[in-house]
């Protein structure tokens, strides 16, 4: 299977990683997206999201040169739901796919336009939270400080530091260490993909995705 994407074709992002799955499409710089909410399987609703986005703009799958999906932190079936699925169509058409961070999707969501540091937060459990810090520049985005799990008061200060625009983006996080700080407050979004994709890895047919699961209890 091929595992080079051609960027300037057709791209399909999707993302399963939280309860609102949702999917992407651009072609020809425009970007279209469905985001589904309800209380309906990722499994019912994915396919059919991604035949109409496909179906509107007269493509199918063979047209695109890769699909993207998140690869966690999230939800276990979610994620499970997402990748088998995109595997299944990228290894049926010879696509390449690629996976991108829940954590980058986040930061993309803020849609900066200048130089800011963005510091990406999801809730974990358990009082703690998958974190990573996100730099834009020059139209770009950087991992400035690598992916980890924290309680609140733990998030290094360092961090916080780094810039004068700093801003969080995330769910369901409580932090008074960071309420002095902008918020958004939102949730991983397919759409968002195509805005962070040097962050995008494109790994071999051989190697296999590694998805971040959410805990659902602590362990040693």
């Amino acid at each position: 299977m091929n595992h080079h994407p051609d960027l300037s074709r057709p791209l399909l992002a999707i993302d399963t990683s939280t309860p609102a799955a949702s999917a992407a499409l651009r072609c020809q710089g425009i970007i279209t997206a469905e985001c589904h909410q309800g209380h309906a399987k990722h499994t019912e609703v994915l396919l059919p999201m991604i035949d109409r986005l496909l179906q509107a703009a007269g493509l199918n799958i063979a047209d695109l040169g890769g699909i993207i999906i998140s690869a966690g932190p999230g939800a276990f079936t979610g994620l499970r739901v997402g990748a088998s699925m995109a595997a299944g169509l990228a290894a049926a058409y010879d696509t390449p796919l690629g996976c991108l961070s829940s954590l980058a999707l986040l930061a993309a969501a803020s849609a900066p336009t200048e130089d800011s540091t963005v510091l990406a937060l999801m809730d974990a459990r358990m009082r703690q939270h998958y974190a990573a810090l996100y730099e834009y520049r020059g139209g770009s985005w950087q991992l400035a400080a690598e992916e980890g799990l924290f309680f609140a008061q733990d998030l290094p200060s360092p961090w916080l530091e780094t810039a004068d625009n700093v801003m969080v983006s995330g769910d369901n996080y409580v932090a008074d260490k960071i309420a002095h700080l902008p918020q958004q407050q939102t949730v991983p979004q397919a759409r968002d993909a195509f805005s962070a994709l040097n962050l995008c890895r494109w790994p071999s047919p051989q190697q296999a995705i590694d998805l971040q699961y959410l805990r659902n209890e602590i362990t040693g």
